[in-house]
């Protein structure tokens, strides 16, 4: 995927990747209920590809990333005129949240594991915390 956008907001870093969407085009970039219409979209699709425009028919990654954790959002059959357009889109806003929220339950469960351990550790002896770390050698 190639990074496209970058930017930090409250300590979160979130990026923005593209890549080039295996979807076929036809049958998949608009269904106006005129053929003749949907079939000059897919044109324009396919001639922006054949020119090499990456963000003519894109899959879409966002990434929310904070002290080595990270979550991504992906979104499909994306078509937009450049970078810019997209971030100014609304999805981008509602991809950064989703993004967000999965990596705050990323990083939750995380610190969760690290307390729960911690805990663990708090036993009379090294064999109970070593008890406590799976897979941990006895």
């Amino acid at each position: 995927m190639q990074e496209v956008h970058r930017e930090v907001i409250d300590g979160v870093t979130y990026t923005v990747s593209i890549d080039f969407d295996g979807t076929e085009v036809r049958g998949n970039a608009s269904a106006c209920g005129d053929d003749a219409v949907d079939k000059r979209y897919e044109d324009e699709i396919i001639k922006r590809l054949d020119d090499g425009d990456d963000w003519a028919w894109a899959l879409v990654r966002v990434r929310a990333e904070v002290e080595g954790h990270s979550a991504d959002e992906y979104l499909g059959g994306c078509t937009y005129k450049d970078t810019k357009e997209f971030v100014e889109d609304g999805y981008y806003a509602d991809m950064k949240s989703e993004a967000l929220k999965q990596l705050r339950t990323t990083v939750e469960r995380a610190y969760k594991a690290l307390h729960k351990e911690e805990v663990g550790c708090r036993g009379n002896s090294a064999t109970s915390a070593t008890r406590s770390v799976p897979n941990a050698q006895e």
